[in-house]
């Protein structure tokens, strides 16, 4: 253990003797994580925790390819990151020595077939002239329609770029700062860091990683072969997603089953006449660093010129949508693959994103904030995921309950049994009809249903890899429980419902790999008709809410860890008045205060059942002034007249007390746990918020 510490102490020593980049590489002996070795002997938490805080301490640590053990690596400073950002290591094999040979290329990013193609730069916005080139641009080509202006437009400023050069006379030295900043933050797509101090040196190291790790420097084939850059790696890629958006033969007989959900006030509400408003609305949604489409032309470049691009903009949108016929390279698409877990070994071990122009994601999100109104009542409460006010992560409570229940069950001979399925396609392996056949049977207009499919029938994709695009490929027409009980003959039914499923839908199930809190807290109490409310209260508060509940007997490790929530849930949730009926006076919080939401007031006898609705004059709107003077004590009377008293009264509303639209954010907690720690248990203060 001394030994090792001496070799820690010198590399930090040695590191401290300069400051010129440089690398150290070799069998360092020592692992950062228990996950980096494959069996053998137990490696000490103290050990590996020493060697993490001398390489946090000082270096950047990266790992080679198909390492035999963890303990092969090289350790490098920032200042030789930025100066080889494109570096490989390498793990070669020998017959004749003990250890491995480590390889380092310094530039492994040479790629044949790299396209340059044009994208629109944020920090060009910072050019006080640069408002004049896109309008002249936009001014000369008056005759064509907007895709051709958009591109014309962008081929005028990828001819500007090459000629501008920065006047250091004109311009500040913050202001050349402040275009370097920009053009890396681009790079590093990091939304998180807000504007404040000079960042450039973070986002030049975030955007240098990057590209070092989505590199892909080869994959093996289904057969196991190892196909590198240059010998068929572009074909590889390709065959897999022509093979993955080609069309399959499908019975629709299924779709039978679903009923109607859409009323004819929603037909009429999704055909209404589309605004102006609702375009730019759906534009100034979306965060301006998002990546840019084929045609270059990022969210920034829109929102910032949309005064002088909106109108045909959105002209062009309402003929698009009344004539339901899409331009042909409106919905052009590159799916970048970005590798899923370090080193990635096959196709499937990199995650596409798909990188949409800009003009096709405003008018599918304009349809999008339409559709999604009608979700809650359309979708099952089974499913989780893309309704407003439902947590992905709530079905994986649920499932732990009813897991926990299971295992609680020891006697009798009727079992019960849980089966785990992986779906092998997602959206792009839906077929095409068999969509078209499920949302006409939920009701929904012939009309509406057209403009849907075009939006999902009218893409090309080319697939961007290491600089290259492969392509195009024009497509053809998660994980999920089943809980039944535990016999041959109910699993025989739930495969024939899966094949049925398959059959009908085009998403092919995966039997290989199948059956091998806060926030939450918040979610039970505004909304506790969702699913994981409904089986929470069934099972530990059938007659009170959530932030009286009791552990219970027998809890699960879920329930446990869910009410972690109430003690900070209860610092944050009031009630916001409505009509007052459901408010009682003493019991609930709603005084909108920052330090206690309860009355001061001691109880008055006879009065227990007294609701704030019992405080106001209904016929004047107005509190009963003389009331409060009876029953409260000044301070309260002053804080309760404070209140609004709404003209036309709604119902009364739990809302969180620390967000400015009264909805639970985790940022928001953490702040109330961090601001008021001389208040709250120790262990709050090093745990529970974490869970929010």
């Amino acid at each position: 253990m001394t030994r090792r510490r001496d070799s820690w102490n010198l590399l930090i020593h040695s590191a401290s003797l300069s400051s010129l980049p440089w690398v150290v590489l070799g069998d360092f002996n020592d692992l950062l994580w228990l996950e980096d070795k494959r069996g053998g002997v137990y490696h000490p938490q103290s050990l590996m925790q020493g060697f993490r805080d001398t390489v946090a301490r000082l270096w950047k640590t990266f790992g080679p390819l198909g390492a035999r053990e963890a303990g092969y690596r090289a350790l490098a400073t920032n200042f030789w990151l930025e100066l080889f950002p494109s570096f490989k290591l390498h793990n070669l094999t020998s017959s004749t020595l003990d250890h491995t040979p480590l390889l380092l290329v310094t530039n492994s990013s040479k790629w044949m077939g790299q396209v340059q193609r044009f994208r629109f730069e944020n920090s060009w916005l910072l050019h006080s002239y640069i408002a004049d080139v896109i309008d002249d641009s936009w001014q000369s080509s008056v005759h064509e329609d907007i895709l051709h202006r958009i591109q014309l437009c962008g081929n005028c400023l990828w001819g500007w770029s090459k000629t501008k050069t920065v006047d250091f006379k004109a311009e500040s030295m913050n202001t050349v700062l402040a275009h370097e900043e920009l053009y890396w933050k681009q790079r590093a797509t990091n939304f998180w860091l807000c504007d404040g101090d000079a960042n450039t040196r973070f986002f030049h190291l975030q955007a240098s990683a990057r590209k070092r790790n989505y590199f892909i420097h080869g994959l093996r084939n289904d057969l196991g072969e190892w196909i590198d850059v240059l010998s068929g790696m572009g074909s590889l890629i390709y065959d897999y997603f022509h093979n993955l958006f080609s069309a399959s033969l499908a019975n629709y007989g299924v779709t039978s089953l679903v009923s109607t959900k859409v009323s004819s006030e929603d037909k009429h509400f999704l055909l209404a006449p589309f605004e102006h408003d609702e375009f730019r609305r759906a534009l100034f949604q979306t965060h301006p660093d998002k990546a840019s489409g084929p045609d270059g032309m990022n969210l920034a470049f829109f929102q910032k010129f949309w005064n002088l691009i909106g109108d045909l903009v959105v002209s062009s949108y309402k003929a698009w949508l009344a004539s339901n016929v899409f331009p042909v390279s409106l919905n052009e698409t590159i799916i970048e693959l970005i590798p899923k877990k370090e080193n990635p070994s096959t196709v499937r071990d990199l995650r596409p994103i798909s990188l949409c122009n800009v003009l096709y994601k405003i008018i599918s999100k304009v349809l999008t904030n339409r559709l999604k109104l009608l979700l809650r009542r359309i979708i099952s409460l089974s499913q989780s995921a893309f309704v407003p006010g439902r947590l992905i992560t709530d079905n994986v409570m649920v499932a732990f309950q009813i897991i926990h229940h299971m295992k609680r069950k020891t006697r009798g001979n009727k079992g019960k049994a849980a089966l785990k399925i992986d779906i092998s396609k997602a959206y792009d392996g839906v077929d095409w009809n068999y969509l078209r056949h499920i949302v006409l049977r939920l009701g929904f207009d012939g009309r509406w249903v057209d403009l849907i499919m075009q939006c999902v029938t009218s893409v090309t994709y080319k697939v961007a890899i290491n600089g290259s695009e492969i392509g195009p490929i024009v497509p053809q027409p998660g994980l999920c429980f089943f809980f039944f009980k535990a016999s041959s003959v109910e699993a025989s039914n739930v495969r024939n419902i899966l094949t049925l499923y398959e059959q009908a839908s085009g998403q092919a199930i995966n039997f290989q790999k199948s059956g091998k809190n806060k926030r939450q807290g918040w979610q039970l109490i505004v909304n506790p008709i969702i699913l994981l409310g409904r089986i929470i209260k069934a099972k530990y508060f059938l007659r009170d809410d959530f932030l009286h509940a009791q552990e219970g007997f027998n809890p699960s490790f879920a329930w446990k860890s869910l009410l972690h929530a109430q003690d900070v849930l209860k610092r944050g949730i009031r009630w916001r008045v409505g009509n007052g009926r459901r408010i009682n006076v003493w019991s609930d919080p709603w005084l909108p205060r920052g330090h206690n939401f309860y009355l001061d007031t001691p109880m008055v006898n006879g009065l227990e059942e007294l609701t704030v609705h019992n405080l106001i004059k209904v016929n004047e709107q107005r509190w009963d002034f003389p009331t409060l003077q009876g029953i409260f004590v000044p301070s309260n009377v002053e804080e309760i007249m404070k209140i609004p008293v709404t003209l036309l009264p709604h119902a009364d509303q739990k809302i969180w007390h620390w967000s400015k639209k009264g909805v639970y954010i985790v940022k928001s907690a953490y702040h109330l746990l961090m601001g008021n720690n001389l208040f709250l248990p120790a262990t709050l203060l090093t745990f529970e918020w974490k869970k929010l």
